[in-house]
């Protein structure tokens, strides 16, 4: 099928299973109308055999804006986590300096 190192609307194409280098077109499907996509060069030229590469050019720009934002949201949620366990650290060392001078009375 399709090889997923592709980096989309990249000045160097991806090559396709069989090495060769893809073309990036547009598909003029109704589905997809007008999304570029990487496909074999000589794909369905003159009865030649080709392999079936086929990749969405905009697929990895997707994928990277969602890892962009649960790296964002993982980052604020650590971030978040590790002041509300300096807060509860803080009031542990208040409530022990307060059991503390109780015992020393």
């Amino acid at each position: 099928m399709s090889s997923l190192h592709a980096s989309s609307f990249s000045t160097t194409p991806p090559k396709c299973l069989c090495g060769e280098m893809t073309r990036l077109k547009l598909s003029n499907t109704s589905r997809n109308p007008r999304r570029p996509f990487y496909s074999y060069s000589n794909y369905n030229k003159e009865g030649r055999s080709y392999c079936e590469y086929f990749l969405w050019a905009d697929i990895e720009v997707e994928n990277e804006a969602k890892i962009a934002c649960e790296r964002e949201h993982t980052l604020k949620r650590k971030k978040n986590n590790s002041e509300n366990g300096r807060k509860n650290s803080k009031k542990g060392k208040k409530n022990s300096r307060v059991i503390g001078m109780s015992f020393m009375l």
